[in-house]
């Protein structure tokens, strides 16, 4: 009888954990998509974190210094961090 106890104890704890990260795993899918759908890259949120190449620092799009690089729009914390990654980049 303890046994059985048991057993079901422990199937209840990693049915637990199995529902916990497919429910993880369906949000992240759900919000890449999300992601992917949004379209141009001017649709997105002021708020959004963005991350400077040159330094590596998360700072909000809105207070983003941004430059076209190659075609491409870039992120900078600062005209320093700007002026770097352009130099070393030419």
């Amino acid at each position: 009888m303890f046994l059985r106890i048991v057993l079901i104890a422990v199937a209840a704890y990693f049915s637990i954990k199995a529902l916990i990260w497919l429910g993880r795993y369906v949000r992240s899918q759900s919000a890449a998509v999300r992601v992917r759908d949004r379209g141009s890259e001017s649709t997105l949120d002021a708020n959004e974190m963005v991350r400077d190449p040159a330094c590596g620092v998360y700072i909000s799009k809105r207070e983003a210094i941004p430059a076209t690089v190659n075609g491409v729009t870039v992120f900078f914390c600062s005209q320093k961090c700007l002026k770097s990654f352009t130099e070393h980049r030419g």
